[in-house]
């Protein structure tokens, strides 16, 4: 990203992971997480919904990062 830009643009986070540019959006509610991400590149989405707010994102972002490149 240039010195201007943000990395945040209507909602949606921007952002790369595994070298791969994606988009994304997380939400919580006391009980509650969800998280979705889409690559436009190789038009993946990944979404998760949990009725747990323990959720660690940090643990699912480890996983995306994971697979991003299968």
């Amino acid at each position: 990203m240039g010195d201007t830009e943000s990395g945040y643009g209507y909602g949606w986070f921007l952002g790369a992971m595994a070298g791969e540019e994606w988009v994304h959006h997380s939400g919580e509610n006391t009980g509650f997480r969800a998280f979705d991400a889409w690559s436009e590149r190789s038009d993946r989405q990944v979404v998760m919904l949990s009725n747990q707010d323990r959720t660690d994102a940090a643990a699912v972002t480890a996983i995306l990062t994971t697979t991003a490149g299968h």
